[in-house]
């Protein structure tokens, strides 16, 4: 197969789509070529899309190393400001501890159904 013809299996193929392409693959041995180029140039465009995220680079006070997880908008990782650090009015700090009393509520029940539930009949062996 010449360099024409490659070019023109090349223009037909970004007619088609993925799946109409891997369907004529087995049929025609150079499309194999083009499948796989068209893999390639898919693969690249996905990751010229990929921002260009750094890492976070806090550094460690036992060993002086930088952090290698990645970074946040804000440029650290959640485990070193990257994520909230709780609400700050007192409206939030009252709708967190309403939530926790709820979830502990909650566990009470569970702990409270499982003790009476479970009973002993004598048999269990330990």
């Amino acid at each position: 197969m010449n360099a024409r013809d490659k070019q023109e299996l090349m223009r037909l193929a970004e007619k088609l789509t993925a799946a109409e392409l891997l369907a004529l693959a087995p049929r025609m041995p150079e499309i194999d070529d083009v499948v796989e180029a068209e893999r390639l140039r898919r693969l690249q465009a996905k990751v010229a899309r990929l921002p260009r995220r750094e890492r976070c680079g806090a550094k460690s006070r036992r060993t002086g190393q930088p952090c290698r997880r990645w970074a946040m908008p804000n440029g650290r990782c959640p485990q070193h400001g990257g994520k909230s650090t709780g609400p700050k009015t007192p409206e939030g700090k009252a709708r967190t501890l309403a939530a926790m009393r709820e979830g502990w509520r909650r566990w009470a029940e569970r702990r409270k159904k499982a003790k009476v539930t479970k009973k002993y009949d004598g048999n269990e062996s330990r």
